[in-house]
């Protein structure tokens, strides 16, 4: 039932889960180090918005939140060079 539901929108080409295969052992280790990155990057800035910010306007913290999960990493260099330099 996954492979079926791996399939592209065009039904003749090859299966999402074939080219995730071809990948390797290398690489699937590679792409489980990033998802744990991004796992963590996401925890700790909510953690950081939620315990420390308390004076921050709650909306402030949701669009903090929305950035990190939609830029990771990215989005949490730009709160770290943003948030915590105004100490």
């Amino acid at each position: 039932m996954l492979q079926m539901m791996a399939y592209a929108a065009n039904e003749t080409e090859r299966p999402l889960v074939v080219y995730l295969s071809t990948l390797g052992t290398g690489g699937m280790i590679f792409i489980a180090v990033l998802a744990l990155v991004y796992l963590i990057v996401i925890v700790w800035v909510i953690y950081d918005v939620m315990a420390h910010k308390k004076e921050m306007h709650p909306v402030d913290k949701l669009i903090w939140i929305i950035v990190v999960f939609a830029l990771s990493v990215i989005g949490a260099i730009l709160y770290y060079i943003v948030e915590k330099r105004k100490k």
